[in-house]
């Protein structure tokens, strides 16, 4: 992995406290979506992110510092929710999913739960349960989840489990989307995940590192860090309702990768370049094929589950490797492929 300059966690915490201090009269910018600390080779900078081409006016009320830090923004289109969108079996990460409902996302992983070592896959809140405040709620515990999903002709015939647990969506302090399913049968899900292989540790991802994920729509590709503290709006493009997330990962598509994520690539799991701890979970993409992931951490600790799963106990916590960090707030679109949480 590539590791930015060292700097002291005074400075960056300084940079975090004052970016806190300020993310939410940015984010009232006009044309604003997101918010965060970014770096180039020479500094550390507050990154806010456009989603409308910059203006002259709306360029004017950006401040060019904030309490002596720079702040440089960067237009990167709506950030909205987001295809191997075959028939797999046993089913591995990377692929169509969904309920019996016109979306599809993608099926991230397994997990195992922390408590009973019972197996799980995971994706997003919004691909398999929609509970999402402000929509009509559809989750229903023990809904069937199918692989693929019905906008990629799956039907009840293709059902591999059942819906288990989810984190709900609000308005605002939200940290995950994710939700988990129970397999019908163990044997119909394998542990690894499409071109990648199977999860390690989670780990903390630093500015500049390169990333990859597998995904329905964009399967593998490859994505920077720009962020890996941002706060974003996040919305549902038909509806433009939009929920607020915070300390996820916000990464742009780099060689040879042209796009990170699209519409569908949602529930993706993420991992470093060159090893397989993950990072998180992709939720959300802007137009430009930038990617907003939910950090593993967050995921482990609210749903009380393992991404490393060993076969035998005792079932031993992860430890998530922390890195200096940055911070971004701004919106993002759910990506979530055919009818959006209808």
């Amino acid at each position: 992995m590539s590791h930015m300059p060292t700097i002291g966690d005074t400075f960056m915490n300084e940079i975090v406290e004052i970016k806190n201090k300020w993310e939410k009269e940015l984010l009232k910018i006009p044309g604003v979506n997101g918010v965060g600390i970014s770096a180039d080779s020479k500094q550390r900078y507050i990154l806010v992110t456009l989603q409308t081409p910059p203006t002259p006016k709306i360029t004017a009320e950006i401040p060019t510092t904030i309490e002596g830090i720079p702040v440089k923004y960067k237009y990167v289109g709506k950030i909205t929710l987001l295809s191997w969108t075959g028939r797999y079996r046993p089913v591995v990460g990377g692929v169509s999913t969904g309920p019996l409902h016109p979306w599809a996302g993608t099926f991230g992983c397994l997990v195992r739960d922390a408590k009973t070592g019972e197996i799980y896959g995971i994706s997003n809140n919004h691909v398999w349960a929609a509970d999402m405040e402000g929509l009509p709620n559809m989750a229903e515990k023990g809904e069937p989840i199918i692989q693929p999903g019905v906008v990629d002709g799956g039907t009840i015939a293709d059902q591999i489990g059942t819906l288990e647990k989810w984190i709900p969506v609000k308005k605002d302090n939200n940290y995950v989307d994710a939700a988990l399913m129970k397999p019908s049968d163990p044997t119909l899900v394998s542990p690894e995940v499409k071109e990648i292989g199977k999860p390690l540790n989670p780990v903390e991802p630093e500015i500049g590192d390169v990333i990859r994920k597998a995904g329905r729509t964009t399967e593998l590709t490859y994505g920077k860090v720009e962020s890996n503290n941002y706060t974003v709006d996040v919305c549902e493009p038909e509806t433009n309702v939009c929920w607020t997330f915070y300390d996820t990962v916000f990464a742009s598509p780099t060689p040879p990768s042209t796009t990170f994520v699209e519409p569908g690539d949602s529930g993706s799991s993420s991992f470093q370049y060159d090893l397989n701890g993950v990072i998180g979970l992709v939720f959300a993409g802007s137009e430009a094929g930038d990617g907003v992931i939910c950090k593993a951490k967050h995921i482990t600790k609210l749903l009380n589950v393992y991404f490393l799963a060993p076969t035998t106990p005792p079932y031993l916590p992860v430890i998530s490797f922390m890195a200096p960090f940055t911070v971004v707030l701004g919106t993002a679109n759910l990506l979530t492929g055919g009818k959006i949480l209808r």
